[in-house]
């Protein structure tokens, strides 16, 4: 593409070494019918001789050819200028239409496509982080999912060591209980089921996105 869009500045270059070119020779040219015309009313009136006269013409010819031949030179330059913008035109299309964009800005977790493959509409290619608050997911078990409302405060600790990270508040709860997804355990005996709770964290949180951590959630 850049190598195209250089190719722009030669040409505009060359097209304008060519446009000073036909305006010289039409100078040139209106002087020659100029002179041409005298020498014909001069030969009239017997005051210069026919090979002069010959000599003004034969001058007229060549540069009229010289004039012409330049004129044909700049319109195949300029022509040749429109090629390339088109051609830059399309290129650009092409590209345009390999570029994904995200619907809002953000930052990019995981990238899962590689370079050389084909990428066909819906499918997965990453995981992107949204700008803005960090927001939590987790599951609250039917036996408390009633108790769990919208405007609630909660804090995240490690699992490691019960300490405190950061804090939040609840901004949507679910509707419907469902089977567990998040932390489900293929080995577990009770067929319990969750719903769906998700916290922004406070701004000035400090946790690791994709981080496992516990949350409490204060129903009182």
């Amino acid at each position: 593409m850049l190598q195209e869009e250089s190719k722009i500045t030669a040409q505009v270059a060359a097209i304008a070494s060519v446009e000073a070119m036909v305006k010289a020779s039409d100078s040139d040219l209106k002087k020659a019918n100029a002179d041409m015309e005298l020498n014909e009313k001069l030969l009239a009136a017997k005051a210069l001789s026919e090979q002069a006269l010959k000599d003004s013409q034969s001058k007229q010819r060549k540069i009229s050819y010289d004039y012409q031949r330049q004129l044909a030179e700049l319109a195949s330059a300029k022509s040749k200028l429109w090629e390339i913008r088109s051609t830059i035109k399309y290129k650009k299309s092409i590209i345009n239409e390999k570029i994904i964009k995200a619907p809002f800005s953000g930052e990019i977790l995981k990238l899962e496509a590689r370079r050389g493959d084909y990428i066909t509409v819906g499918q997965k290619l990453g995981q992107f982080a949204p700008e803005g608050p960090l927001v939590a997911v987790t599951e609250v078990d039917e036996l408390f999912a009633e108790k769990v409302k919208v405007g609630m405060r909660a804090d995240f600790v490690s699992q490691l060591d019960a300490r405190k990270i950061c804090a939040g508040i609840v901004v949507f709860v679910a509707d419907f209980l469902k089977k567990k997804s998040l932390f489900s355990d293929e080995n577990a005996l009770e067929d319990r089921r969750v719903k769906e709770v998700r916290l922004r964290l406070d701004t000035a949180s400090n946790i690791v996105i994709n981080s496992k951590v516990d949350c409490i959630i204060y129903v009182k």
